[in-house]
């Protein structure tokens, strides 16, 4: 083969691949597994990924917390490992932390409907906590998803994640 029709064959191999490239960009990533890792090595996992951390805490029964539980490290992500989620999305992930003995358990109520502002008020009623997020809901939002789920039981100061999107007018 000449140098020419190296070059050749280059030109056209980068023609054909740079449009696929470009695609790669805006596609869906798979969710890495963070769980098991402290949030610094979470975050740095999900910034590979093209991906963003949400971080907070979900608080243990006393009853129920063993010792081979380790303080400050993701063991609940949302969405799980592998799931696709667009290019810059945000992956929530829990650390337990053992509950105080006379800490109040309370039902997480629906968020779903709700905008920016219910969401905040509905949760500081039962005293929990929305997670930040390293996105903020755009103007008209309204939540569509949110962990944990409602109705579930939980600890007062547990963080609640929620997904957002706007209303189509």
């Amino acid at each position: 083969m000449s140098i020419r029709e190296g070059w050749l064959a280059t030109a056209v191999i980068a023609i054909c691949l740079f449009p696929a490239m470009l695609r790669s960009e805006d596609e869906h990533r798979a969710v890495p597994d963070v769980q098991g890792q402290p949030p610094a090595v979470a975050r740095q996992l999900l910034r590979l990924s093209k991906l963003q951390l949400a971080q907070g805490v979900f608080y243990i029964a006393p009853r129920n917390w063993r010792d081979d539980i380790r303080p400050g490290v993701v063991y609940v992500q949302v969405p799980p490992p592998r799931t696709p989620l667009l290019r810059g999305g945000v992956v929530a992930a829990w650390a337990f932390v053992r509950a105080e003995d006379k800490r109040p358990v309370v039902e997480t109520p629906d968020l779903k409907g709700l905008t920016v502002e219910g969401v905040r008020e509905t949760l500081a009623v039962q005293n929990l906590v929305p997670m930040k997020s390293p996105t903020i809901p755009p103007k008209g939002a309204f939540a569509v998803d949110q962990y944990p789920r409602p109705g579930q039981k939980v600890f007062q100061g547990t963080h609640v994640f929620v997904s957002w999107v706007v209303k189509a007018e």
